[in-house]
């Protein structure tokens, strides 16, 4: 017989055993499927039994939330307080009695209560009631407390009408001086706000609850030594993961508010401690072990920010134990149907069908990319011939298509580099082109792009890839010790990295898993080369081990040393833009200059001139004229005239000053009521003649204030002056100086023109004057309030303006006083 007949005599006998596989599959999907059912059924039990004991909790924490509505609507207790506020004293200690023996009697009923309490607004116990569970007290007056200073009180007070405070479970600690009660008593305190008829706040109802009351359940289920605990643990934890119910008594209450033992959630179960601690229920079955059951519980119902978390642990195998006994009990039963049958049929299907259900599945596999796929060649009929022309075929293709892949990356980055340099010289496009298109030539879930600070030496990342999307971010930088250990910049060479989780030249890296916690698994690292100098590093990362082979290394290479040109050429254009940018700034700056020039040229000839012309006319009139009188007023027109040329040349010198920066300051502690009434008497002459009046007025008590004299005087005389010279003949011009929060502030009013709006938009600018037709009908050279506002503000302080056309103007300015230290 030929092979032909061996493939046929194999079918048969293949078409005569069909019939069992139909068979097989229907016992495999009935013990998978009820499996499924059974599993789900037993996690739904443990879960339901966490449920029912968190909503037993919540229900009593409810009732006592409600308790407490109650008792703050007592009628005794608003009978108490008007009473009080009447004071009746009869009547307020009949309403405080009644009130006693209301709390007596709602303690003695509950049985869950510790203590009930009311607290005035001042902090002091009005009526107590202690409880250890089975007697209730009251508690005489004289063992009443002031606890104005406990932070239930404070919390309490701030709250609005009707809202509850709900305290931090913990051990108490309100004895004096502040220590734990031992034994221990866990307390809940629940408290409110109370108010009057009138809305005024009259204190607090505080009640605590010996939390016991409803942990100590939750203990005896935890305690392996219960019958009824079943091998399961609960463990209730407040929000930081601190535990407050634990089988191990070491480890209660170890949170830093109470015991401060360190024991927590976080460190017995660091990988799901966010699960258990998000505030929302779940399910946790990775473990090999055991299951973990956790809820939260909402102390404060309408609070969601503030929570415990229940969480249960039970063993797989007492979890699972229904679904192990089924899947004994249906596997028995199945192996002993089909023992026989199965072991025959089994020999001879595979023998016949193996190698044509291998080369199925391998062309699938081919179908799908996977180029790598052989087959065990078993016979030597046809099947076996196939079977081997198949590897064959596979194994050229995946040579093929690997040579193939490896230049087409190639291409397709050098590509799609060029590209993004030809098309723009933006750093940040050119970094977001490259990581775009790593992933695509070298399969990769990380990279990163960093540049070496030549000054500080330190790498700063500029780009990064990751999840999918590339970003662009300056912030995150690696230290210059860190760069100094780094190998790929000491030796300008790549590092491949196939296990992140061992020992190896990546370890210390701040991208390996231990430091970044992002599960990097593996790593390839080159370097980018300006020259023959490093300049910075390509980080491409993966979550995979063993996830790049050396055929990267030179595509990588390749990409690092692109990186590297188009960053420097990138760099080099902004260079030249920043330059370009600066001497345009500078060409600007120097035609201001030169206009400035020609203004001031402008402005100040003409101001220095007139008071030149003046001088001269008058002495020369002076030497001719032999009338006292006249000989006095023409002196006084000379002195006049020298006056207005000096404050010129002042304004043309601190101008200057301010221009370059300059303005010295030689501060010392200076009075203001002294220099305005210097100012003030200097330019009282000048007021006289326009029929001006000039008032002061200070407040009492002014403090010195660090000040350069001269450049005060310069301030005073120039805003004195200007409202002199613009005040009509007969007004008044006032000065006032006073204190103003941390500095002083001196003010000068008149009754002058005034300012539009336009004017006082540019009235601190350098030459302004107003409306041209009035620049020569009040003399001056434009600079005074510019050089103003530069001293004021080289004191520290500002200078500002309140004015109406037509109805005066204020100008006030402020100086810090610096306090001594």
């Amino acid at each position: 017989m030929g092979s032909s007949s061996k493939i046929q005599n194999k079918l048969i006998v293949a078409f005569l055993l069909v019939s069992l596989i139909p068979l097989t599959f229907i016992g495999l999907y009935g013990i998978n499927s009820t499996t499924g059912v059974l599993e789900k059924v037993a996690i739904s039990h443990a879960k339901d039994d966490v449920l029912a004991k968190a909503d037993a909790i919540t229900a009593f924490l409810d009732n006592v939330d409600s308790d407490v509505l109650f008792l703050s609507r007592s009628h005794p207790l608003t009978n108490l307080f008007e009473a009080m506020d009447r004071g009746d004293k009869e009547e307020t200690t009949h309403w405080r009695a009644d009130l006693e023996h209301q709390f007596l009697a709602f303690s003695q009923n509950k049985k869950i209560y510790y203590q009930i309490r009311y607290i005035d607004a001042k902090g002091q116990e009005i009526v107590r009631v202690d409880s250890d569970g089975n007697m209730p007290r009251i508690i005489p007056s004289e063992d009443l407390q002031y606890k104005g200073d406990q932070y239930y009180f404070t919390e309490t007070m701030k709250l609005s009408q009707d809202t509850i405070y709900v305290s931090p479970l913990s051990l108490n600690k309100e004895v004096d001086p502040p220590t734990i009660e031992i034994p221990f008593k866990p307390v809940i305190r629940y408290a409110i706000p109370l108010f009057d008829s009138m809305n005024n706040r009259r204190g607090i109802i505080v009640t605590t609850i010996f939390a016991d009351t409803f942990l100590l359940p939750l203990e005896e289920s935890s305690d392996p030594a219960h019958p009824s605990s079943t091998h399961r643990m609960y463990f209730l934890v407040d929000q930081e993961g601190d535990y407050l119910v634990n089988h191990n008594e070491t480890k209660k209450w170890g949170g830093p508010s109470d015991l401060n033992t360190g024991e927590n959630l976080k460190k017995d179960y660091p990988r799901f401690s966010s699960q258990f601690l998000s505030g929302d229920s779940g399910l946790i079955t990775e473990l090999p072990d055991e299951i973990l059951v956790y809820y939260p519980i909402f102390p404060k119902i309408e609070d969601k920010d503030n929570f415990w978390v229940m969480v249960s642990t039970l063993p797989k195998n007492v979890v699972f134990a229904a679904v192990s006994s089924f899947k004994f009990a249906f596997g028995v039963i199945f192996l002993i149907a089909m023992v026989l049958i199965v072991c025959l049929a089994r020999v001879i299907a595979r023998r016949i069908t193996k190698p044509i259900i291998g080369l199925t599945h391998a062309t699938e596999k081919m179908k799908g990319g996977d180029l790598t796929v052989q087959l065990p060649v078993e016979s030597n009929d046809e099947v076996g011939l196939l079977t081997n022309s198949f590897n064959t075929m596979a194994k050229d293709l995946e040579e093929s298509y690997a040579d193939i892949k490896h230049k087409a990356g190639q291409i397709a980055l050098m590509r799609d580099i060029d590209r993004a340099i030809l098309s723009t010289m933006h750093i940040d496009k050119i970094i977001s082109a490259i990581l775009d298109n790593i992933n695509k030539v070298i399969p990769s879930d990380t990279a990163h792009v960093l540049l070496l600070d030549e000054d500080t030496k330190e790498l700063y990342v500029v780009g990064f890839f990751s999840k999918g999307k590339s970003e662009i971010g300056r912030g995150f930088r690696v230290s210059s010790e860190q760069v100094s250990r780094c190998p790929v910049l000491a030796d300008n060479k790549s590092l491949l990295c196939r296990d992140l989780t061992k020992e190896n030249p990546c370890s210390a890296c701040i991208f390996s898993s231990k430091n970044t916690g992002d599960g990097g698994r593996s790593a390839l690292i080159v370097p980018m080369i300006e020259g023959e100098t490093a300049v910075g590093l390509l980080h491409i990362g993966s979550y995979s081990h063993d996830a790049f082979k050396k055929e990267h290394i030179p595509i990588a290479h390749e990409l690092a040393n692109q990186t590297a040109v188009a960053l420097k050429n990138a760099r080099l254009l902004e260079e030249l833009e920043r330059r370009h940018r600066e001497l345009e700034k500078a060409y600007e700056d120097l035609k201001d200059l030169d206009r400035l020039k020609s203004d001031i040229i402008s402005n100040v000839g003409h101001e220095l001139r007139t008071p030149i012309t003046i001088m001269a006319s008058a002495l020369e009139l002076l030497g001719e004229e032999e009338d006292e009188e006249t000989r006095t007023e023409l002196l006084n027109l000379s002195l006049k005239a020298l006056y207005r040329q000096n404050m010129i040349v002042e304004d043309l010198l601190a101008a200057v000053d301010i221009r370059k920066k300059e303005v010295k300051l030689n501060l010392e502690p200076v009075d203001l009521v002294p220099a305005i009434t210097l100012v003030k008497a200097e330019l009282k002459p000048v007021a006289n003649r326009k029929g001006v009046k000039l008032t002061a007025r200070f407040e009492e008590g002014l403090p010195s204030v660090g000040l350069d004299f001269t450049h005060l005087l310069h301030i005073l005389r120039n805003l004195i002056h200007n409202a002199i010279k613009f005040s009509k003949e007969g007004g008044e011009v006032i000065i006032e100086a006073k204190t103003l929060d941390d500095a002083l502030e001196v003010c000068v009013k008149d009754e002058g023109i005034g300012l539009s709006e336009e004017m006082i938009g540019h009235i601190f600018e350098p030459l302004y004057q107003g409306d041209p037709t009035s620049t020569r009908s009040y003399e001056g050279t434009g600079m005074g309030l510019a050089i103003v506002k530069g001293l004021v503000e080289a004191h520290g302080g500002r200078i500002t303006v309140e004015s109406r056309a037509g109805e005066g103007s204020k100008f006030c300015f402020t100086i810090p006083i610096k306090k001594e230290p």
